[in-house]
């Protein structure tokens, strides 16, 4: 015991219920009250890795760890089941699971890295060092996917199987060609048809040998 003044030096301290600091109507085991920036501030004065160790009336084994060098989070390092969750307005955003690394979904085996559609046009960006969008996979409709890949301004990759039609523009194509394309289709090996080949009224060409399929 001691006055409201008074500074000393404990051993231990054992409080039945709740400890208040700053407060005298405390709502949780420790519960703080304070101006300072700083509300909690543990220190190790050891060199040892330091733990905030979380333990429910079931065992699990969660903590939080850091070594002065990176923080860690571990949920129920005694199995293998636990998981890690990021939310946002009560919804969760982010899992990481033993999959691997889920947003909008919770990864499962063979995908370490899952992303959930929202909805059309939902999906996955890239955005170059000036904030342009270069890349883009998203959601075009239920069950239909699209890709874009963008250059110079505008797309000149646009792949997908929705309503809107599919190109690539990127000047010159090599297939089984990578370097000195002649044409802007280069292609090393056989090509198949199953169509139609067509060409202006003007157009002259020579061909080895050409299959076609209608």
């Amino acid at each position: 015991s001691g006055s409201s003044t008074s500074t000393g030096s404990f051993g231990h301290g054992h409080f039945a219920s709740q400890l208040g600091v700053g407060t005298t109507s405390p709502s949780a085991l420790i519960h703080g009250t304070g101006t300072n920036s700083t509300t909690l501030r543990l220190k190790n004065t050891d060199s040892v890795l330091n733990y905030i160790h979380l333990e429910n009336s079931t065992g699990a084994n969660n903590y939080i760890q850091t070594n002065a060098q990176s923080i860690m989070l571990s949920a129920d390092a005694n199995g293998s089941s636990g998981d890690v969750r990021l939310l946002t307005g009560n919804t969760e955003r982010v899992r990481v699971n033993e999959h691997g690394l889920g947003i909008g979904a919770t990864p499962t085996n063979n995908n370490r890295l899952m992303v959930k559609a929202d909805g059309n046009d939902d999906g996955i960006s890239l955005f170059d060092a000036s904030d342009n969008r270069i890349f883009k996979v998203f959601q075009q409709g239920t069950d239909v996917g699209r890709m874009l890949l963008r250059g110079n301004g505008q797309n000149v990759v646009d792949l997908g199987d929705g309503a809107d039609e599919s190109f690539i523009d990127v000047g010159q194509l090599g297939i089984g060609v990578r370097s000195s394309l002649g044409a802007e289709l280069d292609v090393s090996g056989s090509l198949q048809v199953s169509g139609h080949i067509s060409g202006s009224s003007t157009s002259t060409g020579s061909f080895g040998k050409l299959e076609a399929h209608g």
